[in-house]
């Protein structure tokens, strides 16, 4: 791509010219396709006139969205009357291509960009093709906005549309969706300062945040994620550590955050944590989440978790968790595992593992589909747990056995050793 960046509009019409008498092949298109991007980015009207000698469909319409976007910056309403006359072979291309000049008029000018929306027709329903369109431009428009960094600006511009409509939730959505991937640090600020009863989608937003920043700095996400759980338990005590309704998310951040740490194979670093928690309703639900994760790569390891739990239900659910996972997955191990203990712990664990267990403690949520599309809105935030990535064994919980066992934690594929293992019965 260095290569084609050196290039002047005139020399990228040449060198697409020689390029595409070539044979074709992943190379020759790939060269094409940083042609094309290249040039859609310098000269964006003569790139679009020359796109229809282009042979390349997808390297082309690519960089025809880029082109429009770039012209925008430099003269939006010219960008628009080209589309016009030149409408995107499909709906969702027509689409694409509408919201990139969208996007790059808010860079140029982010208050006429806004005027401009804002002034499209509302149509008849709230679900006809007009208001569809309207909402889809004005998350465009905060994602132009975003993209420069201009959060503050954007989040006035949606506070002036109509309260809790249809267009301001998406609009937050996109936005908000873009603020927690750029800086989660400041996102959560944000959220943070704002009152939960005025957005109804507080707990996607929160859910959203812990698990993105737990992937880029996993213990700042849990320490806010303990705050805001604490912030929650005060102010409805009522809601919960297994998905309660909380302000912000319920009861189950810190839980989220865990099991985000575990999925990303921080299992390390996700133990360490746990043993610094004081004991408690917080602490139960971050190692059941941590318990539901590690369970697969090191099921010995995760029993020796089991009685850093205060709450003896939750005990016995999370020993359903592990022994059932345990028995599908090694049952030879398992077995060799209840040989240490007592006779009538062991028959419990056996008993335990034939009935089975339907699920443990949540399952992370999907992160895909955050603020996107019409109506896209959140695909995801359940209560976290899942599995760890292979080569992450459990590192051991502090001074704790399980029944008589002196199993240690199995040896994490291709990673750490297992350390999770109990001390001598």
């Amino acid at each position: 791509a260095r290569w084609a960046a050196t290039l002047s509009p005139a020399d990228c019409a040449k060198a697409m010219d020689d390029l595409q008498k070539l044979p074709a092949g992943a190379k020759r298109d790939a060269m094409l396709g940083a042609l094309y991007e290249s040039w859609a980015k310098q000269d964006p009207q003569g790139f679009l006139a020359s796109s229809s000698k282009m042979t390349d469909p997808i390297a082309r319409q690519a960089s025809t969205t880029k082109a429009l976007s770039s012209w925008a910056t430099q003269d939006p309403k010219a960008a628009l009357d080209w589309l016009t006359k030149n409408p995107g072979a499909t709906n969702a291309i027509q689409t694409q291509e509408y919201n990139a000049i969208i996007a790059g008029y808010a860079s140029k000018s982010p208050s006429e960009a806004f005027a401009f929306v804002t002034a499209l027709p509302d149509g008849a329903t709230a679900n006809s093709p007009e208001a569809r369109a309207k909402i889809s431009a004005m998350q465009a428009l905060v994602g132009g906005m975003a993209d420069q960094g201009n959060f503050s600006d954007a989040l006035a511009m949606i506070g002036q549309l109509p309260a809790t409509s249809a267009i301001q939730t998406q609009a937050y959505n996109a936005l908000v969706s873009q603020w927690i991937a750029d800086s989660p640090a400041d996102a959560a600020q944000w959220i943070t300062s704002q009152d939960p009863t005025q957005f109804p989608q507080m707990r996607q937003y929160t859910n959203a945040l812990v698990q993105n920043w737990a992937m880029t700095d996993p213990i700042a996400a849990a320490q806010w994620a303990a705050t805001q759980d604490a912030a929650n338990q005060a102010n409805n005590p009522n809601a919960g550590g297994f998905g309660g309704r909380g302000g912000r998310g319920g009861n189950n951040l810190l839980a989220s955050a865990v099991g985000e740490m575990v999925a990303s194979g921080d299992v390390e670093q996700a133990g360490t944590y746990l043993n610094s928690l004081q004991a408690g309703t917080e602490k139960d639900s971050a190692v059941a989440a941590f318990i539901t994760g590690a369970a697969s790569d090191d099921p010995a390891g995760a029993m020796n978790w089991i009685p850093t739990i205060s709450d003896p239900n939750m005990q016995a659910r999370m020993t359903n968790v592990v022994v059932s996972t345990w028995n599908q997955q090694d049952p030879d191990t398992f077995n060799a595992y209840l040989a240490t203990l007592d006779p009538a712990t062991a028959q419990q664990l056996q008993q335990d593992a034939q009935n089975g267990f339907g699920g443990g403690f949540g399952g992370r949520g999907g992160r895909g589909g955050f603020g996107g599309g019409i109506g896209g809105g959140f695909a995801g935030g359940g209560v976290a747990g899942a599995v760890p990535g292979a080569g992450a064994a459990v590192p051991a919980a502090p001074n704790i056995n399980y029944g008589n066992g002196n199993a240690g934690g199995r040896t994490g594929r291709g990673g750490r050793g297992g350390r999770g293992g109990g001390g001598g019965g």
